[in-house]
C-alpha cells in the first residue's frame, strides 16, 4: 500500500492544521516559521515545564519579529488547574506556542480552543500521538476525559531535537503507535455488534507507515530516518482522530484501562509516561482479542452495578463515581437496544483480518524493549486485574472488555 504524504492528508481533508514540517534546524529558523503562517509583530506566549526551559529559552533568543513571553509550568499534569493556571497568563496574547510533547500539547489545545486563540505546537519528543488531533485528555477532577479541543494551525518537528530526546519517550511513542492493530479490532467489533459507524480507511491511510515502524529496532532509536517515521506516524494518527470526528481510530479498550490506572492510581501512573502504560494494556487487550477469535460463544458483560458499587471502587470519590456510573448507564441502554449476539464463526471470520498474532506483536516489542507487564508499571497483579475487569465501565464506548466469553 502507498502512503500518503501529510501534506496531501491535510490538503483531502481541509483540516484546521495547515501545515507540519519535519527537517533539521528549525530551532534556528523558528521566527522564520512563525511569520510563514501570518504571525509578525504579534504577542506570542511559549509553554513549557521546567524540564525544557532550555529549549525555550533558545526558541525565544530566535524570535525577534513578534513580542515573546513564556511561561513555564513546574512538573504539569493535564488537568483543570493547569488549564486554569494558562488561561490567567493570555490576556491580549495572539498565539500560543506550545513546546513539549503529551501534557503540554494537551493543556495549550483546550485552553486555546476554550479561549478563542490560536496556537502552535513545537514537538520535543516523538512521544504520542496527540499533536494533531482536536481532542485533548484531562483529568476534570480526577475523571480522565477525552474533551473537545482545537488543532494546532502549525507542528514543528526539529529532527536533531526529536532523535536525542530520552529513549523513555520514544519508547513511549512507539507503544502508542501500537494500539493502532487493537484500535482496528475493537471498533470494528463495535461496529458490528451495536452498527456503530466505522471508517476503514483511517486505518489504510497509517498501515503503510505502521508496516515501515516494524522493521526498526532499539538500534535505531537516534536515527533520523526512524524517528521521521514514527513521527508522521503519530502526526497521522492524530489526523486520523480528527477526521474520523473522536477518538475511535487510536483509543480503545487499551486506553480505557489506562486511564482508570490514572484515576485510580494517579501517584504510581503519573511516573510513567502515557505511552509505556499503553504499551503494557495493548498487550493485554490484544491478548483478549485473540482470545476472543479461539472461543465457542460469547455474551455482553453485566453493567448492573450500583452507585455504591462505584463509590467503593474509586476510594470514596462520589464525583468520580457518579460520572462513571452515568457513562455506564448510558452505555447499557445502547447494547439493550441496539446490541446483537452474532454468529460466532461469522463474526471471528470477519475481525481475524483486522488482528495481528499476539506472538509476533511480542516480537515487536521485543525488538523495541517496550514495557509489555503490569510489573514494568509497578503494580500489584490483583490491581490490574481490578483495572482490567472494571475499566469499561468509565466510559460510554464498546471494546472487547464488554464481552464475556
Amino acid at each position: 500500500m502507498k502512503k500518503e504524504s501529510i501534506k496531501n492528508i491535510i490538503k483531502k481533508y481541509k483540516t484546521q492544521l495547515k501545515e507540519v514540517i519535519i527537517n533539521d534546524n528549525l530551532l534556528e529558523n523558528i521566527d522564520y516559521l512563525i511569520a510563514s503562517q501570518g504571525f509578525s509583530n504579534k504577542s506570542i506566549l511559549l509553554v513549557s515545564d521546567n524540564n525544557l526551559e532550555e529549549i525555550t529559552n533558545n526558541l525565544i533568543k530566535n524570535i525577534k519579529k513578534n513580542k515573546v513571553s513564556k511561561l513555564i509550568l513546574q512538573n504539569p499534569v493535564a488537568d483543570d488547574k493547569n488549564i486554569d493556571i494558562i488561561t490567567k497568563n493570555i490576556n491580549d496574547i495572539d498565539l500560543i506556542l506550545a513546546v513539549g510533547s503529551g501534557t503540554i500539547n494537551d493543556l495549550c489545545k483546550i485552553t486555546s480552543y476554550q479561549n478563542n486563540i490560536n496556537y502552535m505546537i513545537f514537538a520535543t519528543a516523538a512521544s504520542m500521538n496527540g499533536y494533531a488531533s482536536a481532542n485533548a485528555s484531562i483529568s476534570v477532577k480526577n475523571h480522565k476525559k477525552s474533551l473537545k479541543a482545537q488543532q494546532p494551525l502549525a507542528i514543528f518537528c526539529d529532527l536533531g531535537i526529536l532523535s536525542n530526546s530520552p529513549i523513555d519517550l520514544i519508547k513511549a511513542g512507539i507503544g502508542d503507535s501500537l494500539c493502532y492493530y487493537s484500535c482496528y479490532f475493537d471498533w470494528f467489533l463495535s461496529h458490528l455488534i451495536l452498527k456503530t459507524d466505522f471508517n476503514e480507511e483511517l486505518f489504510h491511510i497509517l498501515a503503510p507507515y505502521q508496516d515501515q515502524l516494524i522493521k526498526y529496532n532499539k538500534k535505531h532509536f537516534h536515527n533520523k530516518d526512524f524517528i521521521q517515521n514514527l513521527i508522521e506516524i503519530l502526526i497521522i494518527s492524530g489526523l486520523t482522530m480528527y477526521i474520523g470526528k473522536g477518538s475511535y481510530s487510536a483509543s480503545q479498550s487499551e486506553h480505557l484501562i489506562a486511564h482508570f490506572l490514572d484515576m485510580k492510581y494517579p501517584d504510581l501512573m503519573d511516573k510513567y509516561f502515557h505511552g509505556q502504560k499503553i504499551a503494557v494494556t495493548t498487550i493485554t487487550t490484544m491478548q483478549k482479542q485473540n482470545e476472543f477469535l479461539q472461543k465457542g460463544n460469547f455474551n455482553f458483560t453485566s453493567y448492573d452495578y450500583s452507585l455504591d458499587y462505584f463509590v467503593k471502587l474509586f476510594n470514596s470519590d462520589k464525583v468520580l463515581a457518579k460520572e462513571c456510573f452515568l457513562e455506564t448507564k448510558n452505555k447499557s441502554k445502547i447494547v439493550k437496544n441496539k446490541g446483537q449476539i452474532l454468529e460466532i464463526n461469522k463474526l471471528q471470520s470477519i475481525l481475524r483480518k483486522t488482528a495481528i498474532n499476539i506472538d509476533d506483536l511480542l516480537r515487536i516489542y521485543q525488538n523495541f524493549e517496550l514495557f509489555k507487564d503490569y510489573s514494568d508499571l509497578n503494580i500489584n497483579k490483583d490491581a490490574y486485574l481490578e483495572a482490567v475487569e472494571n475499566a469499561h465501565l468509565i466510559r460510554n464506548r464498546f471494546t472487547i472488555l464488554d464481552i464475556i466469553f
